[in-house]
């Protein structure tokens, strides 16, 4: 078999396994994106029985569909719990660029339950320490870590509980073509500006395609990824998110918000009863009854009244306390602080009570910080005294 043949057939293979794992994951997705959009206050929408992400409908014209986002600020009051933990001091950490790949990292977990870093060596940004016999700069480069998204990272089992059950993982991430082209010397052929490019780790070979062409396929005994959980789940390889067990309870005080202002209405505006044909209706329904208004009506109908609409019920204004009480119990978002009600006592146990819900995603991240130090460390040693 040809050369060419034998390359042909490992991008396609590589590019059929890609597809077979994007399919498989494909739930996982779709409630990924359904967390996002509820983060950023996109809280009518769900998943519908294509398993698709579709909008949901008003039932009638007049009913009120907005959104009360308490799903955001609790998803920040983490990410700033998250933010003050201490993690052991470095220099290689933090010449890294961990920082910042850090609070990226500890977002996408948040939101989707699952973040990534990616531990790599950095030779094109490296500090200059000589020159060569042909007077090229010669670079001391430097391991550099990056966030990566979940949506970007394709494990061929998903019950896997880490990275040591995965027999083979793929990276898959948009590239523009000019840094394709740079970085491998390969041109991308489109009319678009930008492609897909594809990382497979299987069997110590790392085989990296894009667009049907092979652009390295070469041994690695290294894996440059570190994982990041909001919340564990047993059998699973992707984390769990706060967001998904708060969007019931955000549905239901969108749900409850809405219903309790179209009742203020129906006491503010009122409901008028008239008698078929005794009234202009056209007029009052474009214009209503503004105060002072003069309503003329046939003689010898009755007058028109306003229905008695009663007022809003205790159990509206209790379930509202409830479910607001109820975000903060299922997240450990809350910000007790400010709760001057209480004493100082129950304010310690609530401290206590709120940290105990943020044990896990902090334990996750402190692992992560040591697991990314020991990659840096490793490459270091590799590449940093050639």
């Amino acid at each position: 078999m040809r050369k060419k043949e034998i390359v042909s057939r490992l991008a396609e293979e590589v590019q059929n396994e890609f597809e077979i794992r994007k399919l498989e994951r494909r739930g996982l997705e779709n409630q990924w994106r359904l967390n996002l959009d509820f983060y950023n206050g996109k809280q009518n929408r769900k998943i519908n029985s294509f398993d698709k992400l579709a909008d949901t409908n008003k039932q009638f014209y007049w009913q009120e569909n907005e959104v009360f986002n308490h799903i955001a600020p609790l998803v920040e009051a983490r990410l700033a719990k998250l933010g003050e933990v201490q993690i052991e001091k470095s220099e290689l950490l933090e010449k890294s660029g961990f920082p910042k790949a850090r609070e990226n990292v500890s977002m996408w977990a948040e939101l989707t339950g699952t973040g990534f870093y990616k531990v790599v060596w950095d030779n094109e940004n490296g500090v200059v320490v000589g020159l060569d016999e042909d007077g090229r700069e010669i670079k001391l480069g430097s391991a550099k870590v990056v966030s990566v998204s979940p949506f970007e990272i394709f494990a061929d089992n998903l019950a896997a509980p880490s990275f040591n059950e995965v027999s083979s993982l793929i990276h898959a991430k948009v590239c523009d073509k000019k840094l394709i082209e740079r970085t491998w010397g390969v041109k991308i052929g489109g009319l678009d500006t930008s492609a897909v490019v594809i990382e497979r780790y299987k069997n110590g070979l790392l085989t990296i395609v894009c667009e049907g062409q092979v652009l390295v396929n070469e041994p690695y005994d290294y894996l440059p990824f570190v994982r990041q959980t909001s919340e564990l789940v047993a059998g699973n390889f992707f984390g769990k998110s706060p967001v998904q067990r708060a969007i019931p309870v955000q549905r239901a005080y969108n749900s409850l918000k809405n219903r309790k202002s179209e009742f203020l209405a129906r006491l503010a505006c009122g409901v008028l009863a008239v008698e078929d044909g005794s009234v202009d209706l056209d007029e009052l329904e474009q214009t209503g009854l503004a105060p002072g208004k003069i309503v003329s009506y046939r003689q010898g109908a009755s007058a028109p009244k306003f229905l008695d609409a009663g007022s809003i019920p205790t159990e509206l204004l209790q379930e509202e306390e409830r479910l607001l009480n109820e975000f903060k119990l299922i997240t450990g978002g809350a910000d007790i602080t400010v709760d001057s009600g209480k004493s100082g006592v129950a304010l310690e146990i609530l401290t206590n009570q709120d940290n105990r819900r943020m044990t896990r995603p902090i334990a996750s991240l402190k692992e992560a910080a040591r697991e990314v130090n020991e990659k840096i460390n490793y490459l270091g040693a590799k590449y940093g005294k050639r």
